[in-house]
């Protein structure tokens, strides 16, 4: 499990990760020791297909990398407003790895939900009137449409996630600056205090990387989605970065094409 949140607002939504990886024991159900930390581009935060006005973006965490790097590469196939083809793509997934793994689903100790395993994934994309998320779980379950973020907390708060507290500050700090700066600076603050709050030598570390969703009016009263990303970055120095500095770490990404399944 990976910190992770996804955020729509009617001016912007947002997918943002961690980069740390921890890995779940397929015999013994402990969790592995940690991984270094992830610093290429689109480590755990990657584009949904639609083109220039049907794209998003997706992150998600589980116990099964593999299954998530499967996941992510059938969502590229697939206008991400589509959410409920996506959820039969993200179900067809799960049960044929299952089958290649001999019927094994890699399940936490514990787990209240385990026909959610191995684990789920947070997308947002546009609608006609701003921008939604929603969680697909592996079993192709949907979540959280009607919510405007989510929060999948760090492997060590497994059982009751993050703190009303860290949720309300950052909710009231994004609310008060819906640019994209002021989108990126209450995100940093909120990974910069899990990842002070779980220690150094945990599943959070400090770095993160975000993708973010804009509307970028064209002319004849038309638009097209503009897909701002951040590498991973020390939470820390975007937290406390002005819009100049911040300008300059953020790259526009191209969207990705809806491909055309051939029979």
């Amino acid at each position: 499990m990976t910190l992770c949140i996804s955020v729509a607002l009617p001016e912007l939504a947002l997918i943002a990760s961690t980069t740390r990886v921890s890995t779940h024991d397929a015999t013994t159900g402990e969790w592995r020791s940690i991984r270094a930390d992830r610093v290429g581009e689109f480590s755990n935060v990657r584009r949904i297909g639609g083109g220039a006005n049907r794209g998003g973006w997706a992150t998600g965490g589980g116990s099964d990398i593999y299954w998530q790097a499967e996941v992510y590469a059938e969502l590229e196939r697939h206008p991400a407003d589509d959410v409920d083809e996506l959820a039969r793509a993200v179900r067809e997934v799960t049960e044929l790895h299952a089958e290649a793994l001999g019927g094994a689903r890699y399940t936490p100790p514990g787990e209240e939900n385990p026909e959610r395993w191995p684990g789920g994934v947070q997308l947002v994309y546009p609608t006609p009137i701003g921008f939604r998320r929603a969680t697909i779980w592996g079993n192709g379950e949907i979540w959280g449409r009607e919510y405007f973020a989510a929060y999948q907390g760090p492997i060590e708060w497994r059982a009751h996630g993050l703190s009303d507290a860290l949720r309300s500050t950052f909710e009231t700090v994004l609310m008060r600056d819906r640019t994209l700066a002021g989108a990126l600076r209450a995100t940093a603050g909120l990974f910069a205090e899990v990842s002070r709050l779980c220690g150094p030598e945990s599943s959070v570390g400090e770095l993160f990387e975000v993708g973010v969703l804009q509307r970028e009016a064209l002319a004849g009263n038309r638009w097209q989605l503009r897909y701002d990303y951040l590498r991973p970055t020390a939470a820390r120095q975007i937290r406390d970065a002005t819009d100049i500095e911040l300008a300059a770490l953020v790259t526009r990404c191209e969207p990705l094409p809806t491909m055309e399944v051939v029979c």
